[in-house]
């Protein structure tokens, strides 16, 4: 992807803006931070562009971003007809929340959830963890995040947990964290970094 045109998805397909850039062609990279509201009281994307890398690995500890919108099936004909992939259908989940996944043109994995009312549109970062008890920990004792819910579900062989700094998860940012049974590693990849 060229060295400007690697952020446009995000602004022509999930409709975020352009926050601030950092544009560094003496150490060879362009960063974009990309969101749908003020970096200081909303999450965002933080998109590098390292001048010569074409590919990196994702890796399979990232879950997805969640983005919310008020009506997933419109979200997809309206990516459809502006010529992007999406699929034709939406999905429930273990949850029963209405979703689907698109990935953007690298392969980053989006997971559109249908929520009406949110504050905060980049709604949800989803991890993969080994250990739900440890990183649950983590995420209290190093963030001071609360415990919002854990749903345990072994005909899936699944437990997600998932934490905020609002117990209204409406009107903040939550980190989802998703354990597999008997999964014990994940692999990093090259291409994002996480905080834990």
């Amino acid at each position: 992807m060229g060295q400007h045109a690697f952020y446009r998805y995000y602004q022509k397909c999930l409709g975020m803006h352009i926050l601030r850039k950092i544009d560094a062609p003496e150490d060879k990279y362009l960063t974009v931070f990309m969101g749908y509201g003020r970096e200081d009281n909303h999450l965002a994307v933080e998109l590098t562009y390292n001048y010569g890398v074409l590919k990196y690995e994702i890796g399979t500890d990232l879950g997805h971003f969640g983005i919310a919108v008020p009506d997933v099936q419109k979200t997809l004909n309206e990516m459809r007809e502006k010529g992007f992939l999406a699929p034709a259908t939406t999905s429930v989940d273990l949850n029963k929340d209405v979703y689907a996944y698109i990935k953007d043109p690298d392969g980053y994995p989006f997971k559109l959830i249908q929520r009406k009312g949110m504050r905060e549109r980049l709604w949800q970062a989803s991890y993969k963890v080994a250990d739900i008890d440890r990183s649950i920990l983590f995420y209290q004792d190093a963030y001071g995040m609360f415990l919002l819910s854990r749903n345990d579900y072994p005909s899936s062989q699944k437990t997600f947990a998932y934490l905020g700094y609002n117990l209204d998860d409406t009107k903040a940012t939550v980190i989802e964290l998703e354990c597999n049974y008997g999964v014990k590693e994940y692999t990093k990849g090259t291409g994002y970094v996480q905080n834990t």
